[in-house]
């Protein structure tokens, strides 16, 4: 029977290097229990030039929400995005071994960004990161926040 998994929101930003293997270290607090299984996670190309990583729960949600879409053209991009990423899991000392596919798609090598993306997090290279930190506090931002706060 499979482990129930906690449910924490990813939040903050961390810089991390890739290991020899490239393999990236999960921040202790974004680690769940039961994790450890390696199919855990579904890592997938994001538009923006970066990797979503989704966690467990988060895929259940997204499996139902693709498998009820009616729309045609949602189904494709959705079907596009699945082709293009892969399942990855978490070994004991919190690492996930992204595929180099992916890995070349965010333009990264040695080092990374992180940034909690509430139900998820995205994996990017530095200066992309940064160049989008540049862009952040716009006035849709601050709309945004006044709608949800």
């Amino acid at each position: 029977m499979p482990q129930e998994l906690e449910v924490k929101p990813y939040l903050g930003t961390y810089a991390r290097p890739l290991d020899e293997k490239r393999r990236l270290t999960v921040p202790s607090k974004w680690r769940t229990k039961g994790d450890d299984s390696e199919n855990a996670y579904i890592a997938l190309p994001n538009p923006n030039g970066c990797i979503t990583v989704f966690p467990p729960k988060e895929v259940e949600i997204m499996y139902e929400s693709a498998r009820k879409s009616g729309d045609a053209e949602k189904k494709k991009a959705i079907s596009k995005f699945f082709r293009r990423g892969d399942t990855v899991g978490c070994d004991r000392q919190g690492r996930l071994a992204l595929p180099e596919s992916l890995l070349a798609h965010a333009g990264i090598d040695r080092e990374v960004f992180l940034f909690g993306d509430y139900n998820k997090f995205e994996v990017w290279n530095p200066a992309k990161a940064k160049a989008r930190d540049a862009q952040d506090n716009t006035a849709s931002d601050v709309d945004a926040w006044d709608s949800i706060f």
